[in-house]
């Protein structure tokens, strides 16, 4: 994602926030007019910049391996985890515990408490996907 303060949205926004606080000075506009205005512009910036920027830092790792689960031909599973986007990534049906033959979810924090062979597919962030060694 690109830099706030860099992106050429963000200095129109401020610029333009900027010229209307001005106008608003030599309008000789009441304080409450200014509140109002600096109320919406904030909304604006949470809406427009501020959200999705949260919803990719929290999300991306699970899309990340959703996207990649929907490119197998397994089926996938969750254990330890509970994310449902990463059914939806996938476009497909999720199931919980561990299945032979799935791509499995879970939290590389969990890893250690796993007692059982695994192989490991792919990591993103804190998460990684993984499959059950068969004998």
């Amino acid at each position: 994602m690109e830099n706030l303060a860099a992106s050429m949205s963000y200095k129109l926004f401020v610029g333009l926030l900027v010229a209307l606080l001005i106008i608003n000075f030599l309008r000789r506009s009441n304080g409450m007019q200014v509140k109002k205005m600096s109320a919406l512009a904030m909304v604006v910036m949470l809406t427009f910049w501020l959200l999705p920027f949260a919803q990719t830092a929290t999300q991306q790792d699970i899309k990340n391996l959703g996207l990649f689960a929907k490119t197998q031909e397994n089926k996938v599973s969750m254990y330890k985890v509970n994310k449902p986007s990463y059914a939806f990534y996938a476009q497909q049906k999720s199931y919980r515990g561990l299945k032979e033959n799935h791509l499995i979810l879970s939290r590389i924090d969990k890893e250690s408490s796993f007692n059982f062979e695994y192989e490991v597919i792919m990591r993103s962030g804190n998460y990684f996907i993984f499959k059950i060694k068969s004998d």
